[in-house]
């Protein structure tokens, strides 16, 4: 065993991601819940990064609290999805898309999206120096976004289904330097697509 987190009981530990010398997790104990892990793979290079959000604000928003959301690499980062611990002690349906260098003050959030209510990060998928991902906004809904790990550097690829519905972009797979995914299209309906660069338009597969 590498270390006993939570001494009497098990840290359920998930989300094993890599980055260099380093493995990112999330792990729990009792005192401060669901958070972001490492390890160099000794027991005492085996440490909580952060308390997400600061005073347990945030936890861990991993396959025992909200949801299993993903980790992926970002050059020597890693992005990561948490949320919110209610002042009742209530875990909030609101989660975040965070970023984290293995500090303390390196970790903070990415950008907010849909202030107030969850944007709910999914299908995350590194590719080069980028992470694709589907999140959901009150303008466009559920769609493709894309982010370098900074808040001017993330963006929306593009509105696959105007109207606020969302295109709901999942499986989202690296091939050649592009990201495919399935998505509703408008006048289409759910159909196999790909970017042809990160910036620019969204080829139909058919």
């Amino acid at each position: 065993m590498v270390k006993d987190i939570n001494t009497g009981g098990s840290s359920q530990p998930d989300l094993f991601t890599v980055v260099g010398s380093t493995l990112f997790f999330s792990a729990y104990d009792q005192t401060n819940g669901r958070e972001l892990w490492k390890s160099d793979g000794s027991e005492s290079g085996t440490t909580m990064v952060t308390d997400v959000g600061g005073s347990d604000s945030f936890v861990w928003s991993g396959s025992s609290t909200a949801g299993q959301e993903g980790m992926v690499a970002l050059g020597n980062s890693v992005l990561f999805v948490a949320s919110e611990m209610l002042a009742d002690g209530t875990l909030s349906s609101y989660s975040q898309l965070w970023i984290s260098d293995g500090t303390e003050s390196g970790t903070s959030l990415v950008q907010d999206f849909n202030p107030f209510h969850s944007d709910h990060p999914k299908y995350m998928v590194e590719i080069g120096t980028s992470v694709y991902f589907s999140i959901d906004d009150p303008v466009h809904g559920r769609e493709l976004w894309v982010t370098d790990g900074t808040a001017s550097g993330t963006e929306m690829l593009s509105d696959l289904s105007t109207g606020g519905t969302g295109a709901d972009p999942t499986n989202m797979v690296g091939m050649g330097g592009s990201v495919f995914f399935f998505a509703d299209l408008t006048n289409y309906g759910r159909e196999l697509c790909h970017d042809q660069s990160v910036i620019t338009s969204i080829t139909y597969s058919y």
